[in-house]
C-alpha cells in the first residue's frame, strides 16, 4: 500500500490502475527472494473500482512519508560497474529487537530478520542484465536481537518470533537481479541486501545471533543478449590443505554455453576475491587461509548468468582430513583405508563422508568418530588408482584428501632357465616365469618385458614375454649374443608392468 500511495502522489497524473500495476512491479522486483507469501499477496491485492480514476492534490508532498533521518548512524557505499552510490544507514531499536535501514528502506521477508535494502532500477534498452557478480566488500559484525517478521492474521494474538531459523547466514547472496516483462519490455532491478544474519541462540523468546552490516560492497553487472537465463551448475567444491597457510580450492562447474569465470572469496571482515584457473576439468586456486575464514564461490557462464556456492549460507571452511598413506597391494587383495578427521569434536553434526575409490564406485555414510576405516575390493585388471575421501559437516565444512594405491603381482618365480644350467652357444634358452594374484591365481593380462645382463653388466631389454598356459615365456637365441664364448654368464630379468624387477639364477654358456 505504501508503494501504491507513493505512485499516486509522486507521479500526479497517473491513474489508480496504472499506479497499482507499477506498485506490484516495484514490490516484486524489489525483493531479494520471493516466497509463496509474496506471490500470494501480490495476486490477492486487486483493485476494485474504476482503474482510470486519478487523485488530484494541491500539495501531494505533504502526504508523503518523511525522508530518512538527517543524522544517520552510518553510511553504506554500493559500487555498481565502477560507479559509487552512498546511502544513509540508520539503526532502529524497538521493543521487538534491532534492525537497520538504508535510506529508510528495509526488507521484511516472512519468518526472517528485517534487513536493510537498496533497490537499483536498471535502465531499459541495450543488452539485459543476466546476473550480478560480487567483486568485494567489507563489513562489521556484532551480536544482536533482530526483529524477526511473522505473517499473522487479525484473529491471532500474542504471536512470538520464530525460533526455527536455520543456522546459516541469510541471505546467502547479497544481490539479486529481478526481471519482469511489462508492455513488451523487460523491467529489471538490482536488489542489494547489505547485511546478513546468522542465529546462534535465543534470549528468552527472542532469537539472537551474528549480524553482518556492510560498509561497502561492489558488483559487476553481467549483460548479454543471450536467451539463456539459466545459471551454470556448480556440481562440487573441494577444499584441501595446500600447506603454507593456504587452502586449495577446486570447483567443478558446467554450462551448455561454457564457463567464463570462476572466483573464490575469502571472508574475514572483508571479501577478498581470488580468480580460479582451469586445470583439467576443474577450476582451481590457492587461497590464504586461517581457521577464522570462510569462503564462497561464484561462477559466471558465457551468457552472464551467475551461480553462487555458499554452503547453504554458512560459508565454506576447511576440515583437516587425512586419508592415510599411499599403499601398495597385491592384485586382488582387498584394500583397507584408515582415515582421520582432525577436530572432529568441534564439527557441526551430522558429519558425512564419501570415498571415491577411483574405479567408478563410491561409499558414503555418516561419521560418528574421528578415526574410521573402510575396505574395498578392486578388480584384478587395475594397476593403479587414486582413491579420494571427502568429508563435509553441516556448517559448510569441507575436507578432501587422496590416497594412491598401486597393485603389484605376487611373484610366482621362474620356471626356466633351471638353476645352474649350462647352455651351448647357439641354443635357444626358454625364459619362463609366473605372475599371481592375491589368491594365487595366474595373472594372464600383464605386460612383461625380459631383460638380460651379461657377465655382471647392466641389463638391457631383449623382448616382450607372452602368456600361455599359466606362464609368461620368451625364447632367447644365444646366437644373437655378440662375443659369446664358453663361460659367459647370463642373467635374465623379468620386468612386469607393476614396476617390480625379478632376477633369475645365472646360467652359463658352454
Amino acid at each position: 500500500m505504501e508503494i501504491f500511495t507513493r505512485k499516486l502522489l509522486q507521479e500526479g497524473t497517473v491513474s489508480a490502475g496504472d499506479a497499482l500495476r507499477a506498485a506490484k512491479q516495484r514490490y516484486i522486483t524489489g525483493l531479494s527472494t520471493v516466497s509463496a507469501y509474496e506471490e500470494k499477496s501480490s495476486l490477492q491485492f486487486t483493485f476494485y473500482g474504476l482503474p482510470q480514476y486519478r487523485i488530484d492534490l494541491v500539495d501531494p508532498q505533504r502526504y508523503l512519508p518523511p525522508d530518512p533521518f538527517d543524522d544517520p548512524d552510518g553510511e553504506l557505499t554500493v559500487v555498481v560497474d565502477g560507479n559509487d552510490y552512498t546511502f544513509a544507514v540508520d539503526r532502529m531499536n524497538t521493543a521487538s529487537g534491532t534492525y537497520w535501514t538504508a535510506d529508510g528502506d528495509a526488507q521484511a521477508s516472512p519468518w526472517r530478520p528485517i534487513l536493510p535494502r537498496v533497490v537499483f532500477p536498471l535502465a531499459p534498452g541495450g543488452e539485459p542484465v543476466h546476473g550480478a557478480l560480487l567483486t568485494g566488500g567489507a563489513f562489521d559484525s556484532e551480536t544482536i536481537d533482530p526483529v524477526v517478521t511473522l505473517p499473522t492474521t487479525e484473529w491471532e494474538q500474542n504471536a512470538t518470533e520464530s525460533q526455527m531459523l536455520p543456522p546459516s547466514f541469510w541471505p546467502a547472496e547479497l544481490a539479486t537481479v529481478n526481471t519482469v516483462e511489462a508492455d513488451g519490455q523487460l523491467v529489471q532491478t538490482l536488489v542489494v541486501i547489505p547485511a546478513q544474519f546468522r542465529p546462534t541462540g535465543s534470549s528468552g523468546e527472542n532469537v539472537t545471533g551474528t549480524h553482518r552490516l556492510f560498509r561497502n560492497v561492489s558488483f559487476e553487472l553481467q549483460r548479454s543478449s543471450s536467451d539463456d537465463w539459466l545459471p551454470p551448475q556448480i556440481t562440487a567444491v573441494d577444499l584441501e590443505d595446500a600447506g603454507g597457510g593456504n587452502v586449495a580450492v577446486s570447483v567443478s562447474a558446467s554450462d551448455p554455453g561454457g564457463i567464463a569465470r570462476v572466483v573464490v572469496f575469502r571472508i574475514n571482515g572483508e571479501l577478498t576475491m581470488h580468480e580460479a584457473i582451469q586445470s583439467g576439468g576443474d577450476y582451481t586456486v590457492n587461497v590464504p587461509w586461517t581457521t577464522e575464514d570462510k569462503l564462497i564461490v561464484q561462477v559466471r557462464d558465457g551468457a552472464g548468468n551467475v551461480a553462487t556456492y555458499t554452503g547453504k549460507g554458512a560459508g565454506l571452511s576447511l576440515i583437516a582430513v587425512d586419508a592415510g598413506p599411499d599403499q601398495s597391494r597385491i592384485i586382488g587383495e582387498p584394500v583397507t583405508f584408515t582415515a582421520n578427521v582432525t577436530g572432529f569434536a568441534g564439527l557441526v553434526k551430522p558429519v558425512f563422508y564419501t570415498w571415491d575409490f577411483g574405479d567408478g564406485t563410491t561409499e558414503s555414510g555418516i561419521l560418528t568418530t574421528s578415526d574410521f576405516t573402510v575396505t574395498h575390493a578392486y578388480a584384478s585388471t587395475l594397476r593403479q588408482v587414486k582413491a579420494t575421501l571427502k568429508v563435509t559437516d553441516s556448517d559448510g565444512g569441507i575436507g578432501v584428501d587422496a590416497v594412491n594405491v598401486t597393485f603389484v603381482y605376487k611373484w610366482g618365480g621362474f620356471v626356466s632357465p633351471l638353476s645352474n644350467a649350462q647352455y651351448e652357444i647357439g641354443r635357444n634358452i626358454p625364459v619362463k616365469f609366473v605372475l599371481l594374484d592375491y589368491d594365487d591365481n595366474p595373472v594372464s593380462d600383464a605386460k612383461a618385458e625380459v631383460w638380460l645382463s651379461v657377465d655382471s653388466g647392466g641389463p638391457s631389454k631383449i623382448g616382450d614375454a607372452t602368456y600361455a598356459n599359466g606362464v609368461y615365456i620368451y625364447v632367447y637365441n644365444t646366437s644373437l649374443l655378440i662375443g659369446a664364448k664358453a663361460g659367459t654368464e647370463l642373467v635374465f630379468w623379468a620386468y612386469p608392468d607393476d614396476g617390480t624387477r625379478y632376477a633369475a639364477i645365472p646360467v652359463t654358456l658352454k
